[in-house]
């Protein structure tokens, strides 16, 4: 069952904007319609909630460091959120999600630099 899914998720997530997810936001309340389709409830409140994260900070996307002088809570809370989700995640084996989480947030810039 647990390949399927695989299958199903690698069909069906999107990781970067396009017509119908022009924001990180809509491309993070996609995926957690897809988890949803698939009845796993913890991935889609996984995504639901970076997609709040990131409204409510009113970022579109990760900035390149953790800001020093927030503009809000959320800023502040959104990089240590993302890592404990990324542990929490691989920690489960789920490498799938990992790796989806980063290409929407675009954790590793190009040229291989963390965020």
């Amino acid at each position: 069952p647990e390949v399927v899914h695989l299958s199903r998720f690698a069909r069906s997530y999107k990781m970067h904007p396009d017509e119908q997810c022009l924001t990180r936001v809509d491309l993070c309340l996609h995926n957690a319609s897809v988890a949803e389709e698939l009845k796993c409830g913890q991935l889609a409140r996984m995504w639901k909630t970076v997609a709040g994260m990131l409204q409510g900070s009113g970022l579109q996307e990760l900035p390149p460091t953790a800001p020093s002088k927030p503009d809000n809570p959320f800023q502040y809370v959104i990089f240590p959120t993302i890592k404990s989700l990324l542990i929490e995640r691989a920690n489960a084996g789920d490498v799938q999600t990992c790796v989806t989480l980063c290409e929407v947030l675009q954790v590793i810039e190009y040229g291989g630099k963390t965020r």
